[in-house]
């Protein structure tokens, strides 16, 4: 890659700094793991192919055998987690290891350019409370965040690594193709330069995605390989929340980009508007199918590394724009979790606690 990196950047030379990042992912990583099997409405499932390696002392070929539709590095991942672990708490403390701590250490590979802090913040209140129930897509996406950091930093052979691993827990990572290419196109042709351009490419991606979404169940018949394995996904019995709050909040991060861009630390405006801008349309579109829902997820968990970037310099004072996006993330969480009842991992229970 090119030089992304422009300016003087901070460095963090505290020896203990990655430590108190650690400590500071361990009460949600806690939690997730202390949670009841109610909670997430998927969580009983994943449970199901841990309890089976534990209690029937299956081999990982025939874990492999029975269950062709799940994807094999995961399976691998509950193979090991079922010779090492008997307890449900470990294995879910270790799902949402790789779930967490891929997407953090790429925020820490960026710490001298976004703030920490805020990439906990927005990931908490816009993300969290999903990856109690889409575990396996999150681990993947959060793989593809370290990918793209990694290659920021032009260290290539990590980020394919990085991307491989995505693969194996979740198929749906090749969607991440469309973020690797939306990376080189906003350096090869800045958005500044060819605005009129990118304005016409995404008037044929709206018009393209309402038109192929309204046929998917077509295009992938019943009984067809990717109809048996992501059925769920067609058919949008995902229990997501309202597409029409989720593209709201979407909509907000690109206002706010846009309005913040000349507070870039990196020559990375374009690539994270861009994103943002993906994840509103086709987020907004899952109204047509679920389909586009779940490939928004891949462009909006970099809302993570982009709102940290721009707010970053604002952190120590008071900032209209902050603050309203602060308040906007918090109230979104509370409509999704509370009133709503997302995933339904609300109202929480524990089984190591009342």
């Amino acid at each position: 890659m090119l030089n992304w990196f422009s300016g003087k950047r901070e460095i963090y030379t505290s020896k203990w700094y990655w430590i108190y990042v650690l400590f500071a992912l361990f009460p949600p990583i806690f939690l997730a793991a202390a949670r009841s099997p109610e909670i997430g409405t998927d969580t009983s499932n994943y449970l199901y192919f841990f309890h089976e390696v534990v209690n029937q002392k299956v081999t990982y070929i025939s874990l492999v055998e029975s269950h062709l539709n799940v994807e094999q590095g995961y399976l691998l991942f509950v193979y090991i987690c079922g010779r090492i672990f008997t307890d449900d708490f470990w294995f879910l403390f270790a799902t949402h290891c790789l779930v967490l701590i891929p997407l953090f250490y790429a925020a820490y590979k960026l710490k001298d350019v976004i703030s920490l802090p805020f990439a906990l913040f927005f990931f908490l209140f816009l993300f969290y409370n999903e990856t109690l129930n889409l575990m396996r897509q999150y681990i993947a996406m959060s793989f593809i965040v370290l990918a793209v950091a990694y290659l920021l930093l032009n260290k290539k052979i990590k980020c394919l690594i990085a991307i491989v691993i995505a693969l194996l827990f979740h198929y749906t990572a090749v969607v991440s193709l469309l973020v690797f290419l939306v990376l080189y196109l906003s350096k090869k042709f800045p958005i500044k330069k060819f605005t009129t351009a990118y304005i016409f490419l995404f008037s044929v991606i709206i018009y393209s995605l309402v038109n192929v979404a309204s046929y998917l169940d077509f295009i992938f018949p019943s009984g067809s390989d990717f109809s048996e394995k992501y059925s769920e996904y067609l058919t949008g019995q995902t229990g997501s929340i309202s597409s029409l709050s989720t593209a709201i909040v979407y909509a907000s991060i690109v206002c706010v980009l846009f309005v913040k861009r000349k507070q870039f630390r990196l020559q990375l405006f374009g690539f994270f508007f861009l994103l943002a801008l993906l994840a509103f349309l086709f987020n907004f579109l899952s109204m047509y199918s679920k389909t586009l829902y779940r490939m928004s997820l891949y462009f909006g968990l970099f809302t993570c590394l982009s709102m940290p970037m721009v707010l970053k310099r604002n952190k120590h004072k008071l900032d209209v724009i902050t603050f309203c996006m602060e308040f906007l993330t918090v109230f979104y969480w509370y409509f999704a979790v509370v009133v709503h009842r997302s995933n339904e991992t609300f109202p929480y229970v524990s089984r190591l606690f009342p």
